[in-house]
């Protein structure tokens, strides 16, 4: 017997194809709707123009924060790109990766902070504000943190230059957008970096005499009073003063610390007391006590300690340390003769 169905199966697949079909279509029609971000209206793609001159010291500790700008805020403008279907999305804060295509070089990175979030490798920041229209902008508002620092070696020549005068720093952008793609990304740059840079050697010079010497004068040491009447009697002060330039006001957020050294006499440690330079005929029972600080507030130095000068930093870069020597007697008797003592000292910086 032969059947006929042909035309009625033909019917039956028919209609069970169409609405996969149609479904399939609808499904492959639909985009994601990425954002148009722009910079707000009358605002600049500059975030932070540079104009104060940055001395970097080859001698600066890593880490120092050459440079810093707080509170930088503006705001971008963004909306939807396409018109249908319409899917809201959140704007984002974009920081590039300032590791290594935008890194500068020379021993120095741009560090962006945005909520807390501090770094310079790149970083997608979710905001709060919603994109919700392609045919109407939303204000998306920002502030940051900009900082210069030092990484790494620097270069000790002031002819070195940096790379370029404009680094982009920041974008307000759809998070699966090339930050380099000009169109539909609000980017914003630091501009003066090749021109306010200045590479230098050393942070702070010693204004003057570097070696000083300081003449203690000749005393007799009489046992009635003052030197020689004593263990712990004392010959007349003499001040002397170290100096250093130190261009605090563009290297820079860091301490300067200062260490004397020096063989003491034994058991005087805490006392500052330096043990006497060996020499034919030298004087016995006595030592070179130094002290520091101000008149009336002097302490002991205490040699082979760093202690942190960096209060002492005055406006104009210069760092003034007082200080005074004296004769110190450390023995019931005194023997005359030559009593010369000698003590080097550290400049360093954290």
């Amino acid at each position: 017997m032969i059947k006929e169905y042909t035309l009625k199966l033909g019917r039956t697949s028919m209609r069970r194809l169409l609405p996969w079909v149609a479904l399939s279509l609808l499904c492959a029609g639909a985009a994601h709707a990425t954002q148009n971000c722009s910079v707000g209206s009358g605002e600049s793609v500059v975030l932070l123009d540079l104009t104060q001159k940055i001395l970097v010291p080859e001698d600066a500790p890593i880490g120092t924060v050459l440079m810093s700008a707080h509170g930088v805020s503006r705001t971008a403008q963004c909306m939807l790109n396409v018109t249908y279907p319409l899917t809201s999305e959140y704007a984002y804060v974009r920081r590039p990766d300032l590791t290594t295509s935008n890194r500068i070089g020379s021993g120095l990175a741009i560090y962006v902070t945005y909520n807390g979030d501090r770094g310079n490798s790149a970083a997608n920041w979710k905001t709060d504000v919603l994109v919700d229209s392609a045919v109407k902008s939303v204000s998306v508002p920002f502030t940051v943190d900009i900082e210069l620092v030092k990484i790494g070696e620097t270069p000790t020549s002031s002819d070195t230059k940096l790379p370029s005068n404009y680094v982009h720093v920041l974008s307000v952008a759809d998070p699966n957008q090339n930050l380099l793609a000009q169109g539909g990304n609000a980017m914003y740059f630091i501009r003066g970096l090749q021109d306010v840079v200045v590479f230098t050697k050393s942070t702070c010079s010693v204004v003057g005499d570097a070696n000083p010497v300081v003449n203690l004068g000749t005393f007799a040491a009489n046992g009635r009073s003052g030197l020689g009447s004593g263990i712990g009697s004392t010959s007349p002060s003499r001040d002397f003063m170290l100096e250093l330039d130190c261009k605090q006001g563009n290297t820079g957020a860091f301490s300067v610390a200062l260490t004397l050294d020096g063989q003491t006499a034994s058991g005087y440690d805490s006392a500052g007391v330096l043990a006497l330079s060996a020499q034919a005929g030298a004087a016995t029972g006595v030592g070179v006590q130094v002290l520091k600080g101000d008149s009336g507030s002097q302490t002991a130095v205490q040699f082979g300690s760093a202690w942190d000068v960096t209060s002492r930093w005055q406006s104009d870069g210069r760092i003034q340390l007082p200080f005074s020597a004296r004769y110190y007697q450390t023995a019931d008797t005194i023997t005359p003769g030559p009593a010369n003592a000698t003590a080097t000292y550290t400049i360093s910086y954290m």
